[in-house]
């Protein structure tokens, strides 16, 4: 068995990178199967279900079908339950599912989709903070976006035009 120069050999090498993929593809396990959600039985088995299948649609770029699992999650699971706890969760969970889709879709306009469901009001009014929030983060998350680096009336290419070179020379003095 040869030796590299820094003393491990070949084989180790070969096993801990196989040994590596195979812990990284575990982790990223995301849902794409909405039927399956279907046939969880359990309230909030079925509701977190939905939200995963959510979230991946999502980060394919199907909004649509991202956003129709979110209301999947009110149709399905909290409007029979609309009297109880379950209902509740269901209200929650379908709010939080829109404020993850439109974080990851970088679209403030799909956090007007949080809405109370059930009819009595909280007195704290937790959908409208839930809805502020949502579209203060997906605002600043689609500032951010690199396609629009370009857009006329963006600060972003100032950015790259003056702070950045200035950096780059502070780094090189230094």
């Amino acid at each position: 068995m040869r030796k590299r120069s820094d003393g491990v050999a070949r084989p180790v090498q070969i096993l801990l990178i196989f040994v590596s993929l195979f812990l990284l593809g575990c982790t990223f396990g995301l849902k794409t199967d909405i039927s399956e959600c279907r046939r969880t039985v359990i309230p909030g088995e079925r509701m977190e279900c939905l939200h995963y299948v959510a979230l991946t649609y999502a980060y394919l770029n199907r909004i649509n079908d991202a956003l129709s699992a979110c209301d999947e999650i009110w149709g399905t699971v909290g409007a029979p339950h609309s009297e109880d706890d379950i209902g509740k969760r269901a209200e929650s969970e379908r709010n939080l599912c829109y404020y993850d889709v439109a974080k990851i879709a970088r679209d403030k306009s799909i956090c007007q989709g949080i809405n109370d469901m059930l009819t009595y009001k909280v007195a704290v009014g937790g959908t409208a903070v839930t809805r502020d929030v949502c579209e203060n983060q997906a605002g600043r998350l689609e500032q951010l976006d690199p396609d629009k680096y370009y857009a006329p009336g963006n600060s972003n290419l100032c950015t790259i035009v003056f702070v950045l070179p200035m950096l780059v020379v502070y780094l090189l003095r230094r």
